[in-house]
């Protein structure tokens, strides 16, 4: 939104979305664009992770349908099998990582979610039939673009990383964190003397091992390193030694608790032992060398993303204008000028109008890729002016957002962390910032036709009575009906009660209708109006 806001071109947009770890290493911004391909990892299914990876970039900014090349030659289009896994090797060597951010030294709380090229060297087989289990081996495929979609992919460009991109954990708001945290934990211990004593040794400990590790990278190199490598080998070993006779103890005493009952909970004296066993063989490991405050990444990326990103969003392949701007007429006319928005080949359908998506496209790319010079032209048109639909629905976002608009409680904060779907009734904030997954979405906006966390390139609009029943009785609803209703209590209800939620006063019949009811009633009716729910 962000980026939509500042009038970032949509080309550098596409850049930052596929390749922003490679071309903006350091900006926490930029980076933030890779969740793009981020949102497609799957842990225990990489072939599954990078097939969509492939499909949904080829959907999205070129509107082509390329998933069925993954078993044989495209059935409708002129792309051939090893064509799709020369696509696939663009994406190939990527992984997704957890980076810390300010504030947070525990990622699994918060953190910046970004892809990087974690094995530069894996490589790409076509999968024979499309089976993970059948690769031809016989061919390493490099990274490609199909031929039928223009010039061919530019050079592949290796790209070195900075420090901080590929040692993320090396950042000076780390270090400071993490001996913050330290420094808490001897305050928290105090009472407790063998804990008391680890965290006091661990906090040296930790001051060396950063000592050692700014030696290490330090340019020119420092001579001092192995003597400050060996420092911190020696107090993180101390501060081990410590921690594990605390764990030795806590592990001793949970043994003779459980082992003390009646009838001891065989579960817990497991745990115990578990717990004792670990404990003891802390004590016995040897001191080889300090541990490093992060885990390091390649210093290099392979550029393929770059390389991809960059011919898509090339004025020479104008496929990619046409498919933004299509995308951009259905969302302000309902119906766009090619009606299979994801599929521009031969299996789809053809433009309702050729010469006025090719003009639009043009302009779009004349104007340096600005979408905010796009949506003018189109709401200045005469063609938006003449024939643009009586009525549309609201989007489910737009729907909850204006509920809270009326009633005064909308939070229009821009930026933060995202919302827990399961507190969708509680929190004011726009609906755009829900956590939005295949395994949980807020049930409100589902009823309302929210977008396919999966693939959404063009949203369903149903009419069903579950969405009358949520105006009219979800906690949501009721609670800012309640609020309207006392901010607008008073002479003149009844005129205002309309102004307020549908912008316009009552006729004569609705006013006649609405003079009896309970204030709280109206609004509740009100919500469920047609008017309110839909745009003009």
């Amino acid at each position: 939104m962000e980026s939509l806001n500042s009038g970032k071109p949509y080309d550098r947009m596409i850049v930052e979305m596929l390749a922003g770890d490679e071309v903006a290493p350091n900006d926490p911004a930029t980076l933030r664009a890779t969740g793009f391909l981020a949102r497609n990892y799957s842990k225990f299914d990489r072939d599954g992770w990078l097939q969509d990876a492939v499909d949904h970039t080829m959907l999205g900014f070129m509107g082509v349908t390329v998933k069925c090349a993954r078993c044989h030659d495209h059935k409708y289009d002129p792309i051939s099998q090893e064509e799709y896994y020369r696509l696939r090797a663009v994406f190939e060597p990527y992984e997704v990582r957890m980076d810390r951010v300010p504030g947070e030294t525990d990622v699994e709380k918060d953190a910046l979610s970004r892809i990087f090229d974690a094995s530069l060297d894996r490589p790409t087989y076509l999968l024979i039939r499309g089976n993970i289990q059948t690769p031809d081996k016989s061919n390493v495929l490099a990274p490609g673009t199909p031929a039928a979609l223009g010039p061919a992919l530019g050079k592949l460009e290796p790209v070195s990383l900075p420090l901080a991109s590929y040692y993320p954990d090396h950042r000076e708001f780390v270090h400071a964190e993490l001996l913050k945290q330290a420094k808490e934990a001897i305050a928290k211990a105090a009472g407790d003397k063998l804990a008391l004593a680890a965290a006091e040794a661990e906090l040296p400990a930790l001051e060396a091992r950063i000592a050692a590790e700014r030696a290490k990278f330090a340019v020119p190199a420092d001579p001092n390193f192995e003597d400050l490598a060996a420092k911190a080998r020696e107090l993180e070993r101390k501060a081990g030694l410590l921690r594990g006779h605390e764990k030795l103890q806590r592990a001793q005493a949970e043994m003779t608790a459980a082992l003390a009952g009646e009838k001891p909970d065989t579960k817990k004296v497991a745990e115990a032992q578990k717990n004792l066993a670990a404990a003891t063989a802390a004590l016995a490991q040897p001191a080889t060398g300090y541990t490093p405050i992060g885990k390091e990444y390649p210093t290099k990326s392979t550029g393929r993303r770059t390389a991809l990103a960059q011919w898509i969003a090339s004025t020479d392949n104008p496929l990619t204008a046409r498919v933004a701007v299509n995308h951009i007429w259905l969302r302000h006319f309902g119906t766009a000028l090619v009606p299979t928005v994801f599929d521009f080949g031969l299996n789809g359908q053809k433009p309702a109008n050729q010469p006025l998506l090719d003009f639009l496209a043009t302009e779009f790319m004349g104007s340096g890729w600005n979408m905010k010079a796009l949506h003018k032209t189109i709401l200045m048109s005469a063609a938006y002016k003449a024939t643009r639909p009586a009525s549309r629905r609201l989007e489910a976002e737009v729907v909850r957002d204006s509920i809270l608009a009326v009633a005064g409680e909308l939070d229009r904060t821009m930026g933060g962390a995202d919302i827990d779907p399961a507190k969708g009734f509680e929190v004011r904030r726009r609906s755009l910032y829900f956590s939005h997954s295949p395994d949980m979405q807020m049930q409100f906006l589902q009823v309302f036709d929210g977008a396919n966390p999966t693939e959404c390139y063009e949203r369903n609009e149903s009419v069903v009575p579950q969405q009358a029943l949520a105006m009219a009785n979800s906690q949501l609803s009721q609670e800012m009906a309640a609020k309207l209703a006392r901010r607008l209590e008073g002479p003149g209800f009844v005129d205002r009660a309309f102004q307020a939620v549908l912008g316009r006063g009552p006729s004569a019949a609705e006013r006649q209708l609405a003079k009896d009811a309970a204030p709280v009633d109206l609004i509740h009716a009100l919500f469920n109006h047609n008017d309110f729910v839909t745009t003009r």
